[in-house]
């Protein structure tokens, strides 16, 4: 496995890589990618964006407080201890769970290599938590249109049925979770931090998906799917 010092060079070429190539990537893992018109798919991560930053803006503008963990803890709901899962979840009805571990382990990895500063002040535990947040919100506010379902994934005669598309909620969660904390980078950047920290191998590969999407001699900053 590479040495710490390859994730200092590795780390700050991601921090370069512009949100819409996450958000793209993200949309590109969803099962239903291949149903997905080509026109489509840049309106609805700006659609999924849009959300997520819009609904941000609705619980926190003008508010001093930007602490997803207060903001939860506000709405009634628990904060937890994730140990055998993914680095943060939400369960119904009001539970988020983060694995403090990894962002122990996380955070002792951005101090001992110096990056530290590059997050811009941003807790990595708040972010996880304001992820799960937005999803929290998905299942109070069904009329978001990030849980509506936006695909026809068949017809027959008057009939058609439909789909949600799962990666918007993760783009619009993002999104939300970056107004709240204020990041000065998109959000995403962090799965390769955690990763690093815990399995590399995992970091590595995120780190050549989103370097080989980026080619800013090819798209001139068209194609960008979120701006927030």
């Amino acid at each position: 496995m590479p040495p710490d010092e390859s994730f200092e060079v590795l780390f700050s070429q991601l921090l370069t890589v512009p949100e819409w190539v996450w958000d793209r990537l993200v949309l590109e893992a969803d099962t239903l990618i291949r149903r997905i018109p080509e026109d489509r798919k840049e309106p609805l991560c700006r659609m999924a964006c849009s959300v997520g930053h819009d609904l941000a803006e609705n619980h926190v503008g003008g508010t001093p407080e930007r602490r997803p963990s207060a903001l939860a803890q506000s709405l009634g709901l628990t904060l937890g201890e994730e140990t055998d899962g993914p680095f943060a979840s939400f369960t119904e009805p009001r539970s988020i769970r983060v694995d403090v571990a990894a962002v122990a382990a996380a955070d002792a990895l951005l101090e001992r290599t110096g990056q530290r500063a590059a997050l811009g002040g941003v807790s990595l535990y708040e972010v996880l938590v304001g992820h799960e947040l937005f999803h929290y919100f998905e299942m109070v506010k069904p009329e978001l249109p990030t849980s509506q379902k936006l695909l026809t994934t068949w017809k027959l005669g008057l009939f058609e049925g439909k789909s949600r598309i799962l990666a918007l909620g993760e783009i619009a969660a993002m999104a939300f979770a970056r107004r709240l904390t204020g990041a000065p980078f998109a959000p995403f950047v962090l799965t390769f931090v955690l990763f690093w920290a815990t399995e590399r191998t995992k970091a590595l590969d995120i780190h050549a998906a989103a370097v080989g999407h980026f080619h800013p001699e090819k798209t001139n900053g068209a194609g960008s799917c979120c701006t927030c």
